[in-house]
């Protein structure tokens, strides 16, 4: 009875406290996650297929490599473009266009994108320039956000494309 009594405890503490228990992602800087990520492209989404109501996979047009796969510029890339975990933020839409950086799945062989999604930054174009969109990664303090309205909010951003891209091939050549 009495290892009864506090073994019921610690399940109602669990049922009771499911923020407790509950998966989160650590925001990553944009060095690590250049460097951890196996193939960063500048692609636009073209197909989306349903594989079950939990799976969704995303073929894109490759634009741009600038970390791994060469072979792919001009080719297409297909990865996961779902949730795997309540906080995971990866998605996709036909005709979006972003910096995806990737990573491959060791157990199922697949591809999706890095950090629970924060490895996708959509891009906008304004007068003729274009613009990422960062959600959830912590800039370096070289590289200043455009957004003015929350300059310094933690792990949000807009960067002008070709910024992004020239930081990203300094943190890898750096890396050699």
């Amino acid at each position: 009875m009495r290892t009864f009594v506090p073994s019921v405890l610690g399940l109602v503490a669990l049922i009771c406290m499911p923020s407790a228990i509950s998966a989160r992602v650590a925001s990553p800087t944009l060095a690590a996650l250049s460097r951890e990520a196996d193939l960063i492209v500048l692609a636009r989404v073209e197909r989306i297929s349903v594989e079950s109501p939990d799976v969704s996979i995303a073929s894109s047009r490759v634009i741009e490599v600038w970390k791994g796969g060469q072979e792919l510029s001009g080719g297409t890339v297909t990865f996961t473009a779902s949730s795997s975990i309540a906080c995971d933020m990866s998605t996709a839409t036909v005709g979006r266009l972003s910096v995806l950086f990737l990573e491959r799945d060791k157990n199922q062989k697949a591809i999706r994108i890095a950090v629970s999604g924060r490895g996708q930054m959509l891009i906008n174009e304004v007068d003729g320039k274009s613009y990422a969109s960062l959600m959830g990664v912590i800039l370096p303090k070289e590289l200043e956000s455009l957004d003015k309205l929350s300059p310094r909010e933690p792990g949000k951003g807009i960067l002008a494309v070709e910024d992004l891209k020239g930081y990203v091939v300094r943190t890898l050549t750096k890396r050699r």
